[in-house]
């Protein structure tokens, strides 16, 4: 009832800001979605149950940034635990960039939580992939919550507060998708496209991840059409 309650809610303040229609999301889902600053939100609670609140948060943002970023690349710098946006609905979300180990932070329960302290989850030990680019979280697997004393347990819930730069210096993330079936080049399930330039099914255009057409060498995660009218995703490193 509360999961209800609460993913209506969601949709009617998307809604009533602009930020689409609830038919569009829907659709969206199986291509995956494109985190944006408009996810966050001021929360009621910290846990799975919290609702969304009328009040406005104050988010930093420098995802697609054109220089590697040193401190928040986004979320609120001072982790505040009332402010995140929830992911809970997604099972995967990829980050995908270059640069040291980001730092994400998760589901700050406390103030000041840490994640020594169980207060908070902190994945900063994956690197960015050397062919794909990218660093893929299992938002049902990686969020470990460790208390002193107590075996660790994973949370039943994804509520993103903040990414930073590594402590070893700045990086980039140029977009942060989310998915609940990942792409076939990140270890999803097959989609029969192999090749993108196989014969008799050329590219006839290429689209960044908000939409916009691009050259079809455009660095980073694009999306190829294909003559036949399937789909796909491609990571361009160079």
């Amino acid at each position: 009832m509360n999961t209800t309650i609460k993913s209506l809610a969601m949709v009617a303040i998307a809604l009533f800001a602009g930020f689409g229609s609830a038919s569009a999301q829907e659709e969206s889902v199986d291509e995956g979605v494109e985190l944006t600053k408009d996810m966050w939100h001021v929360w009621d609670g910290l846990t799975k149950d919290a609702m969304p609140t009328d009040a406005h948060p104050w988010i930093d943002w420098k995802v697609g940034a054109e220089e590697p970023v040193s401190g928040v690349i986004c979320g609120d710098g001072n982790v505040t635990e009332t402010q995140y946006a929830d992911l809970s609905d997604y099972h995967y979300m990829v980050a995908y960039g270059e640069g040291v180990n980001p730092r994400f932070m998760f589901n700050r329960t406390v103030k000041g939580g840490q994640q020594d302290n169980g207060g908070m989850i902190c994945i900063d030990n994956k690197a960015f992939g050397e062919e794909t680019g990218a660093i893929v979280i299992d938002l049902k697997k990686d969020l470990v919550r460790t208390v002193p004393e107590q075996e660790p347990t994973i949370d039943d819930f994804a509520h993103l507060v903040t990414i930073k730069s590594g402590w070893g210096g700045p990086c980039l993330i140029s977009t942060i998708m989310l998915y609940n079936t990942l792409p076939e080049e990140l270890g999803g399930e097959t989609t029969g496209i192999q090749n993108v330039n196989v014969a008799n099914d050329a590219v006839v255009a290429t689209f960044n991840a908000a939409g916009a057409k691009v050259a079809a060498n455009a660095k980073g995660l694009v999306i190829k059409k294909l003559q036949s009218g399937k789909v796909v995703k491609v990571m361009n490193n160079k």
